[in-house]
């Protein structure tokens, strides 16, 4: 059975057990059963945690589903529980609600004057945490004699009102349509803000409380000013913009175990980097290179390890295997300052990939660009004067602006390094990989390359598009290459199988190479495309890959020609990782490959 399926039916069992209290409930509203408080409340409790656990539950297989149909019938999914979940929630609380009020009902004065406040405190008026509001009110008042009026009733809704706006500002107008739709998205990310007041701790805003309301206006002036609050909207002072950086707890695993750590997500860096301190205590074994990191101000660190990690996300199933540049450092703890976190509208329904995003802590990890992007999943919340929340394959992560109160230390500033090797090995990668415009006197062929590289079109990620500049029609001159393109992967594999680091070197080479979308599977056709032999080529004085994998379009079919033999001669090749081969064109470029040779054989089209 597979991971999604197991998932599956254990979410079956907890809608099972929300529609088994589901029937109960209509059992007490039809009156098919006598209402017994404390079985309902008992019940009640029991169903409370099921919405974690869905949520645990539904977050692992989002991360294990493909996008697409799948992906929308899981959203489905989520939004039909918490829709069920919080209607059941709501209607249970009004029995026990409802119940509560009747016996306090039943132990008070008939007079008029407290049948009048009762009436005020009814939850078919007020909801529930409105209702503990008042009450708060009243209770304030200790030396209060007279029945509160509706003016002073009144005057707390109109404060309420505005307190609700302040904080949930109304973009859609009053359309009932919009409306229902809005409340359907609060559902979706679920949160209960926590408000303080400044002077006497309850849970209500300075402007409301009533021992500030006593104090005169140059009292109140005094006070904002000591408490160090805004003097226009009476909330705490936010002077200094700390951004916060992603960060997000994942399981590391070594030889010698597995360590928790905290990552930073830096879609700016070129690579992965891991401290040095981390990979002795996971026992990591360290690979030799010579790369020099370039950061601010032109500072330089010359890094002379790398070593292979897997990592495990904390939220979900999703694992694996990175290629680091061990560094002694990598930054200072961040955030630099502790951050409050009752400033931050955090939904308690999502799981945070780093819980203590916060706090001060050490960084043992950056995780770049390779593979920052595909962490990413559907899902994000933004709300105005609050950091960003993305869903990731490692729980929610936190980014982006926000105030820090108002103190004389500026929060320090963070600047990460992009990574640069050794000025021959840029200057050999421009070589290689840039777009470069021919100067020269154009021969025919070299011509008719830049006529075809002219008519180009681009893709989405700004490559551009080509077709191979045949001479004449491949499909009546290459003949059958597939026979020829087996028998050269057969003796790669007996190389392969002589030197356990060469084959793992070639094997990281055609993983990036898939993962980099270079290469793609494809169906075998051998009738109308040209299978490619490949080999490697060791290049013991570089200082960073040493091997380099050839794919060799001169070989030559037994019973046709080489496809380079049907090609216009351009500069093509010193912009060929520039560019996408047109897909009508990328059945020229098969290779095969397998991990192990009791495998069968895959087929790959080069895409570059």
């Amino acid at each position: 059975m597979s991971d999604v399926s197991h998932l599956r039916i254990k979410r079956g069992s907890l809608k099972a057990q929300l529609t088994l209290f589901e029937k109960y409930l209509s059992k007490i509203e039809t009156q098919q059963i006598v209402l017994n408080l404390c079985s309902l409340k008992t019940r009640l409790e029991n169903i409370t945690p099921l919405f974690e656990d869905f949520n645990c539950i539904q977050y692992e297989i989002e991360c294990l589903i493909e996008q697409g149909e799948e992906e929308n019938m899981e959203m489905n999914e989520r939004e039909e529980f918490q829709d069920k979940y919080f209607e059941l929630i709501s209607r249970a609380e009004v029995f026990t609600k409802d119940k509560g009020d009747i016996d306090n009902q039943s132990q008070s004065s008939s007079s008029h004057s407290k049948q009048s406040i009762s009436n005020i405190n009814q939850p078919a008026k007020l909801n529930i945490q409105t209702n503990k509001e008042w009450e708060t009110r009243l209770n304030k008042e200790n030396n209060r004699t007279q029945i509160p009026t509706i003016e002073e009733f009144l005057e707390f809704l109109n404060d309420k009102i505005n307190t609700l706006d302040s904080v949930y500002p109304d973009k859609n107008g009053t359309d009932q349509n919009k409306s229902a739709a809005s409340n359907k998205q609060i559902l979706g990310a679920f949160a209960t803000l926590k408000v303080e007041c400044s002077l006497c701790k309850g849970e209500h805003e300075l402007r409301n409380c009533s021992d500030f309301s006593k104090l005169s206006p140059e009292e109140r002036n005094q006070k904002a000013r000591n408490l160090k609050l805004c003097i226009n909207c009476m909330r705490r002072e936010l002077v200094n913009n700390h951004v916060i950086l992603s960060t997000a707890q994942i399981k590391a695993i070594g030889s010698n175990g597995q360590k928790q750590i905290r990552v930073l997500l830096n879609s700016a860096s070129q690579s992965h980097f891991i401290t040095e301190r981390v990979c002795d205590q996971l026992g990591l074994e360290k690979r030799s290179i010579n790369i020099n990191v370039t950061g601010m101000g032109n500072k330089n660190v010359l890094i002379k390890h790398r070593v292979q990690i897997t990592i495990h996300s904390m939220s979900c199933n999703f694992e694996t295997m990175l290629e680091e540049l061990v560094i002694p450092e990598i930054t200072e703890e961040l955030p630099s300052c502790m951050l409050d976190m009752r400033e931050f509208q955090i939904p308690s329904n999502i799981k945070l990939a780093d819980p203590t995003f916060y706090q001060p802590g050490p960084i043992d990890m950056i995780i770049g660009a390779n593979l920052f992007w595909e962490l990413l999943c559907i899902g994000q919340i933004k709300r105005n004067n609050q950091p960003l929340l993305q869903k990731t394959k490692l729980g929610w992560i936190v980014s982006g602006g926000c105030g820090v109160p108002n103190s004389e230390e500026q929060p320090k500033q963070s600047v990460f390094f992009v990574l640069h090797e050794l000025h021959k090995n840029v200057e050999r990668f421009w070589k290689a990989d840039q777009v470069v415009t021919i100067k020269n006197k154009s021969s025919i062929d070299e011509k008719y390359c830049e006529d075809l590289f002219q008519q180009t079109t681009r893709a989405e990620d700004g490559r551009f598009i080509v077709r191979i500049p045949f001479k004449v029609n491949p499909d009546k001159h290459l003949g059958s290459s597939y026979n020829k393109a087996v028998l050269r992967f057969q003796c790669l594999e007996t190389k392969l199988s002589k030197s356990e680091d060469l084959k793992l070197q070639y094997s990281e080479f055609i993983q990036e190479y898939k993962r980099l979308k270079h290469m793609t599977l494809s169906e075998l056709n051998i009738s109308k495309s040209f299978f490619l032999p490949h080999h490697c080529v060791i290049r013991e004085s570089s200082e960073t890959t040493k091997l380099r994998v050839v794919f060799d379009g001169s070989s030559k079919p037994d019973d046709g020609q080489a496809i380079n033999e049907l090609q216009h001669i351009g500069d093509i090749e010193k912009m060929y990782r520039q560019i996408w081969i047109h897909p009508e064109d990328r059945r020229y470029q098969k290779i095969l490959w397998r991990n192990k040779p009791n495998e069968l054989l895959s087929v790959y089209k080069l895409n570059t």
